[in-house]
């Protein structure tokens, strides 16, 4: 159905109409889009109990999205849409029962909303009833159901479960230690975009942990990640180009991410960076500047 034929029908009183219209508006979706338009829209669907409208509803005053943020009425209009079953609004319920977002802390009942929403098959809903489990929260701490949880979230390719799996293997502390599936996780992560994971696959090929040692498939990932913000990667990508590994070496590019990782608070790289500047590597010496970083490096050894 185009968008005139949703006007059409949404200015007829069809609430699934006057929904679609509302994200199209949210969207700009073959129209020019106007949040005003959208929300009017929406409300108007949501009035009729329709529960995507009201799961949409609930987003935009969770994020401020043409209206005033409000966390009780996102809550407020998740629950109205988890009521009548709409599975991302029952995991939504769960999550702001979990972390106290527009409602009490409860823990119980964030377990009991995950359990209705887990029949669907939802990867999120999955992931998150996984760290009740780890935690303890709302249930009994069970790492054996965690693990089942992680790993259908994980088969569904969710990042965040992928990620969890390939550190419980790679450290070895919760399930056997195996660092051939922990890189094989992480990998796939990090294959989906997850910029944690990139750094991740990155550490294991330069130190050949669950894989081949393989110096530019290492560097190749740390930047990557580093790209994608991630601090730990960018002070890795510094120490790559410091010491030509993986890459020549290019002393501007590491002062360059050295910094980039510092200004992001980096503990580790508040020492290298001071050590380019006080020795004039990759930028013009100034040890003003190089006493900053050591201070701030000397202060944060000292609260650990």
């Amino acid at each position: 159905m185009d968008v005139q034929n949703y006007l059409k029908a949404a200015e007829e009183g069809d609430a699934k109409a006057q929904c679609y219209l509302g994200l199209c508006y949210a969207k700009g979706d073959g129209i020019e889009k106007d949040w005003d338009k959208a929300i009017i829209w929406l409300k108007r669907s949501a009035k009729q109990n329709y529960a995507e409208a009201q799961y949409n509803l609930g987003l935009c005053n969770a994020k401020g999205l043409g209206m005033s943020k409000s966390l009780y009425k996102a809550f407020k209009w998740y629950k109205r849409a988890a009521d009548q079953g709409h599975i991302k609004a029952q995991c939504n319920v769960g999550v702001c029962y979990l972390e106290g977002i527009g409602v009490m802390k409860n823990y119980s009942k964030a377990v009991e909303w995950y359990m209705k929403a887990i029949p669907a098959g939802d990867a999120i809903t999955q992931c998150n009833l996984a760290i009740c489990y780890e935690k303890g929260y709302g249930v009994e701490r069970d790492l054996q159901v965690a693990q089942k949880w992680y790993s259908e979230a994980a088969n569904q390719n969710h990042t965040e479960a992928l990620c969890k799996l390939a550190t419980w293997y790679y450290n070895g502390d919760l399930v056997e230690k195996n660092t051939q599936k922990a890189f094989k996780y992480f990998l796939r992560a990090a294959q989906l975009g997850d910029s944690l994971a990139m750094c991740n696959v990155g550490t294991c090929y330069y130190l050949g942990n669950g894989t081949e040692k393989n110096l530019d498939k290492s560097f190749e990932y740390y930047l990557k990640s580093a790209q994608a913000g991630n601090a730990k990667a960018q002070c890795k990508v510094g120490s790559c180009y410091e010491r030509g590994e993986g890459t020549e070496i290019n002393l501007e590019q590491a002062f360059y991410w050295y910094e980039k990782s510092a200004n992001q608070g980096y503990v580790e790289a508040y020492s290298l960076l001071g050590t380019f500047y006080a020795e004039g590597l990759g930028i013009e010496r100034n040890r003003e500047i190089a006493e900053k970083w050591f201070r701030k490096s000397s202060r944060m050894r000292i609260l650990d």
